[in-house]
């Protein structure tokens, strides 16, 4: 929360400003606790990593005019889904909690075929949307992630915009 204040500073009146978060994928460990190490996905565990959720999504939302948080994408590795699973639920639950939006990609991530894979259509055309390690995306899968928040974003810029166009105009 620091760094983002640090580097961010307080945003200017009449700017949109907003903050979209995606981490979680390599929270699949221990969280620091005082002393202690608490271990994953016990209560404990996600009773503290929600509280880290909440304290970062309330700091954004206090310097933006919107908070979205996208969750985790299913993924190839059997080993990190069912975690990314739990970590995404987590996240979802104090998001909201602290008024952000949680967007949820998991299934669309599976680009309509229903579980995990390495393409999908766009346009008609079948198109690589997997890099090779099965967990991140080309080019093309980012940008239908990145159309998951757009629509949102745009009518927060369209807002924004239609205030300040309207902020020195007299209403009669």
């Amino acid at each position: 929360i620091d760094r983002y204040m640090t580097k961010a500073g307080l945003p200017e009146d009449g700017t949109t400003d907003v903050a979209v978060v995606q981490i979680g994928a390599n929270d699949i460990n221990f969280i620091r606790n005082g002393n202690s190490r608490e271990i994953f996905n016990t209560e404990l565990w996600n009773e503290l990593y929600a509280a880290r959720v909440r304290e970062i999504t309330g700091t954004l939302r206090e310097h933006s005019a919107a908070v979205f948080w996208v969750g985790l994408p299913v993924v190839g590795n059997n080993k990190f889904e069912p975690n990314y699973q739990i970590i995404t639920a987590v996240q979802q639950q104090a998001v909201r909690k602290a008024g952000g939006k949680f967007i949820d990609i998991h299934e669309l991530t599976k680009f309509g075929t229903g579980d995990f894979a390495m393409s999908g259509k766009i346009d008609g055309q079948i198109v690589k949307m997997r890099a090779a390690d099965k967990v991140h995306f080309t080019m093309p899968g980012y940008d239908v992630v990145a159309r998951a928040v757009l629509e949102d974003l745009i009518d927060i810029i369209n807002k924004t915009n239609r205030r300040l166009a309207l902020q020195d105009v007299q209403i009669q």
